[in-house]
């Protein structure tokens, strides 16, 4: 008697649910964090899968835009998936300078190895709140005025 074994696949329709591995903070990271100064706020983390529904980005803007609103230093971070899979860590800092706030966005897609350049370093002058492309019903916020941070200028001010 002859046994047959079949395999059967099954396409999937709907979301990838893997989660973005964390990577560690890069040295960029250290620096901005340096530069935010003394007493600066954890705003937490989002770490959710590709489409991921739960506003748990939102929730980390909310705490930046309070502290980006009162001018006091902070920290967020997120984690996100490339369509590859790579995970991608964007830390986003409120910085005190000179009398008001700039946010501090620090992007490192070196997981992805066709990222050029692997870490991005941005500096905009505020934000405002847009839909979140996941979740019509949740809020991110939307970096405006934005230009390469340059380290020397933050370093020259302290």
């Amino acid at each position: 008697m002859k046994r047959y074994c079949w395999l059967l696949f099954i396409p999937a329709c709907g979301q990838d649910s893997r989660l973005p591995a964390e990577l560690p903070p890069s040295d960029a990271v250290q620096y901005w964090a340096k530069q935010a100064g003394r007493g600066l706020q954890d705003c937490g983390q989002s770490r959710a899968p590709h489409g991921d529904t739960s506003c748990t980005l939102q929730k980390v803007h909310e705490c930046l835009h309070a502290a980006l609103t009162a001018c006091r230093p902070a920290q967020g971070v997120s984690f996100t998936l490339t369509g590859e899979g790579d995970t991608i860590r964007t830390d986003a800092f409120v910085i005190p300078r000179a009398g008001t706030c700039v946010i501090t966005l620090v992007e490192d897609r070196s997981a992805d190895p066709l990222a050029k350049p692997p870490i991005l370093e941005r500096e905009c002058r505020s934000a405002s709140w847009t839909p979140s492309p996941g979740e019509s019903t949740c809020q991110e916020l939307a970096p405006i005025d934005c230009g390469r941070a340059a380290r020397s200028a933050a370093t020259s001010e302290k």
